[in-house]
């Protein structure tokens, strides 16, 4: 048992709970749908002609600190208004049909075009997974710890998860009462995925595989009952979603 406890130790990541936080009262705001910051001369993103559909922003000076992410600056999500929100099936998968935009503290300065309740100043040809323009919802963050999804130890080839398997083969530990850390479902930044199907980081190991946003049902409607992910750095980013 020290062993397997001691393993899982070692697994634990913090990540910050988003939970809804009633209207947001400015551009910058965390929040889920609504209006995005968009400092102005900022073109609105889009992709194959179409306006995308903004998705969320993250204010990291409202996170608490987590290791690897950044202390200040703005990270904006927007998806593709088709039936699948841009998500396709080959082998890009995830790596187009969205944008994310990383604005620098200094950046959040800047005069926004819109301001939170304001309408989209275009016509929306459908709306996306968080809705079009309005208010939307602003969030708080909590700092919460947890380790990976079962998935997530059967089929990454990480060194720790190899261990964990051998040191608990019938994740009797892992899966018991006895294991405090949760696996840390719901909306979150930072810390482990929870994918509602296949962990998309197994089908491409060759992309960055760090979490920054997971957006549930419990903020997002993917379809029915579903879940998204952003994965990668302010670099380069990738995404995933599915519903169950």
């Amino acid at each position: 048992m020290p062993e397997q406890h001691a393993v899982i130790e070692s697994l634990v990541r913090p990540f910050a709970a988003m939970t809804p936080a009633g209207q947001p009262t400015r551009a910058t705001q965390s929040c889920v749908g609504g209006c995005p910051f968009l400092p102005e001369g900022a073109p609105w993103p889009t992709y194959d002609g179409d306006r995308l559909s903004f998705l969320a922003q993250v204010d990291f000076a409202e996170v608490p600190p987590l290791p690897g992410f950044p202390r200040a600056g703005l990270l904006q999500w927007f998806v593709a208004r088709t039936g699948s929100y841009g998500m396709t099936y080959d082998e890009s998968a995830g790596t187009v049909g969205f944008e994310a935009r990383w604005y620098s503290a200094q950046d959040l300065t800047a005069r926004p075009q819109l301001a939170p309740g304001d309408p989209l100043p275009f016509a929306s040809r459908s709306p996306g997974p968080a809705g079009d323009g309005g208010w939307g919802r602003a969030v708080a963050f909590t700092l919460e710890d947890g380790v990976p999804s079962r998935e997530e130890l059967d089929s990454l080839e990480i060194a720790s998860y190899r261990l964990l398997r051998e040191a608990d083969p019938d994740w009797e530990l892992y899966e018991s009462d006895d294991n405090p850390q949760s696996y840390g479902s719901g909306s979150k930044v930072g810390g482990y995925p929870y994918p509602v199907q296949n962990d998309p980081r197994y089908r491409f190991p060759d992309r960055c595989p760090t979490l920054l946003v997971q957006l549930d049902a419990d903020l997002v409607m993917w379809g029915d009952a579903g879940a998204a992910q952003l994965f990668g750095d302010l670099s380069s980013t990738w995404w995933d979603w599915a519903c169950a």
